[in-house]
């Protein structure tokens, strides 16, 4: 499969090396073998203009640890059509909120110690993830010692402030075995964290001459994999 960009045809693809239990063939599942970047899959950009392209090379330097069941539809592209923004010189507050709605099961406390409390590691971007699998520039974050999840659905407030116009994305995760750290604050087996078709998700925000609250950030899975073995 592959998807289009704004500035050419962005080539992605697998070797399906183990049976599929939960998608269609033609998505990758647990043991395949997979292109991915810093957190989430990756694409090579080629840029077709009038001429043959070669030299273009696909790496299968992972194998996929994990199956997020899904559709053909997932994979399109689902970007909007985002309003014309302007700075006006003045600055916002973005309120947002964090809320739990993975499970988090017996076997998931014995396995990886997971118990919902951790850490809040929570940024707003100016991009969720590109094609190479890595986020945008962080334009605010914030980082809460200990915030208590251990109830299913509960929820955290908190604030970015001040923020300029703009289209933004709210990206973060709960360090649940606390093993983050500064130098890479990167979530790792046990974390609570937010997954969308075959990525990090996010949460879009724009900021538009006043004040926003966000649209709930969910926690909605469990990592079972360390993003710094990738």
């Amino acid at each position: 499969r592959h998807q289009r960009s704004d500035r050419g045809i962005v080539p992605s693809g697998f070797m399906d090396d183990a049976p599929n239990l939960f998608n269609p063939l033609e998505i990758a599942e647990t043991g395949d073998l997979v292109m991915f970047g810093g957190a989430a899959p990756r694409c090579e950009e080629v840029i077709v203009s009038g001429r043959d392209v070669s030299g273009v090379n696909a790496d299968f330097e992972n194998v996929m640890p994990f199956a997020l069941p899904m559709d053909y539809e997932d994979c399109d592209d689902l970007d909007d059509d985002d309003p014309d923004i302007v700075d006006d010189g003045s600055t916002y507050t973005v309120s947002g909120t964090v809320i739990r709605t993975v499970k988090i099961s017996l076997l998931n406390r014995i396995l990886f110690g997971t118990d919902g409390v951790g850490p809040l590691r929570i940024a707003l971007l100016d991009e969720c993830f590109d094609s190479q699998g890595n986020s945008g520039q962080v334009r605010s974050e914030r980082s809460f010692d200990e915030v208590d999840l251990s109830a299913e659905g509960s929820a955290f407030t908190f604030d970015f402030d001040p923020v300029p116009n703009g289209i933004y994305y709210i990206n973060g995760f709960i360090d649940d075995v606390t093993d983050a750290t500064e130098e890479r604050p990167l979530p790792g087996v046990g974390d609570l964290v937010s997954f969308r078709d075959l990525g990090p998700g996010c949460t879009k925000v724009i900021v538009n001459g006043a004040d926003v609250t966000a649209d709930p950030y969910p926690l909605n899975m469990i990592m079972i994999f360390d993003l710094n073995d990738m």
